[in-house]
């Protein structure tokens, strides 16, 4: 199991075809946080501010489909753990 931001995420989204092709059975969590938080940190301590770093993310379950990946959602920390355990039980390849 992996964990990544989304900006992280979306910066390497084709490894995911990557493991698809080599029929990795991983699972990926995106923690949303909607910008890119390392560069926003770098550029404000470097430059004492940054450009606009704000995402549009996607449709996480559509671009997780149009991989061929199982989904989940999570939007309640309480649920978190037994999502996560249900991700890692059941196949990344339907």
């Amino acid at each position: 199991m992996t964990i990544v931001g989304d900006g992280g995420f979306l910066m390497n989204v084709q490894k995911i075809n990557t493991a698809r092709s080599l029929d990795l059975d991983i699972a990926v969590m995106v923690w949303v946080g909607g910008g890119y938080g390392l560069i926003e940190w770098k550029q404000d301590n470097t430059h004492g501010g940054h450009a606009d770093l704000s995402l549009r993310n996607p449709k996480w379950g559509l671009l997780a489909e149009s991989f061929g990946c199982s989904y989940n959602y999570v939007d309640e920390s309480a649920r978190l753990l037994d999502t996560i355990k249900t991700a890692l039980d059941m196949p990344a390849l339907p």
